[in-house]
């Protein structure tokens, strides 16, 4: 996995979008509120149907996280870790901009602000 969540990150929550197709699944921003979780991997109901057996295995990389919506947060209790493949209701890390781009966008701004006080009324080169 690499990086190891703690608490307080701040991550991306893969929305499942609705079911109808009409809400695609989209990124939202999470925190994280715990770090590791047992995962329910298989249910099992007796024939009666009146015990149910859980099947569940510790990953430390499931964390619980508050999700921010445009209207309104919501708690997630066991999300797991998926990069690459996004899946409806898990974690991933944020996208970083490619290496170096960072400091091209700051030298364009840098540029910018220079050229715009070059351009007053007053001041020369």
């Amino acid at each position: 996995m690499g990086r190891t969540p703690v608490l307080g990150d701040t991550v991306h929550y893969q929305v499942y979008g609705s079911a109808d197709g009409r809400f695609g699944s989209v990124c939202r921003t999470a925190l994280v509120s715990e770090v590791g979780q047992w995962v329910t991997r298989r249910t099992d109901t007796d024939d009666e149907g009146t015990t149910r057996t859980l099947h569940q295995v510790w990953e430390p990389e499931a964390v619980a996280c508050t999700v921010l919506n445009p209207g309104g947060a919501f708690f997630h209790t066991v999300c797991q870790h998926s990069e690459g493949v996004r899946r409806g209701g898990t974690w991933h890390w944020p996208e970083q901009p490619p290496h170096g781009l960072r400091d091209v966008v700051r030298d364009e701004i840098r540029h910018e602000v220079l050229r715009q006080r070059l351009d007053r009324p007053g001041v020369r080169g």
